[in-house]
C-alpha cells in the first residue's frame, strides 16, 4: 500500500492540555492524532466525535476534504469543551 501524502488544513491550534495547553497541527493526520490522543474527552457515542474521526479518515483516504475535516474537528472539539485557535479567539 503506498504512503498517503500529508493532507494540509489551515493551521489549528486545541487546547488539550489544560489551560494555555495547545497542540498546533497543520494536516488532517494531525487532527486525527488529536483525536485518537488519552487528551481528549471521551464520550462514549459521541456524534460529534465520530464525525470528526469519519471525516479525517475520508480525507486521508481520498487525499482532499481538509477543509470538511477541519470543520468536524471544530465541532467535536466545541462539543466536547475544547477551546480552538484561530477559531475562537474573537469568543475569548
Amino acid at each position: 500500500m503506498p504512503e498517503l501524502s500529508p493532507v494540509p488544513i489551515k493551521k489549528i491550534s486545541a487546547q488539550i492540555h489544560g489551560v494555555g495547553g495547545y497542540r498546533t497541527v497543520h494536516t488532517v493526520a494531525g487532527l486525527a492524532g488529536i483525536l485518537m490522543s488519552d487528551n481528549w474527552p471521551k464520550k462514549a457515542g459521541d456524534p460529534f466525535f465520530q464525525r470528526a474521526m469519519a471525516a479525517c479518515l475520508t480525507a486521508l483516504e481520498v487525499q482532499g476534504q481538509g477543509d470538511k475535516a477541519r470543520k468536524a474537528f471544530v465541532n467535536a472539539a466545541r462539543n466536547a469543551g475544547i477551546t480552538i485557535l484561530p477559531d475562537d479567539a474573537a469568543k475569548h
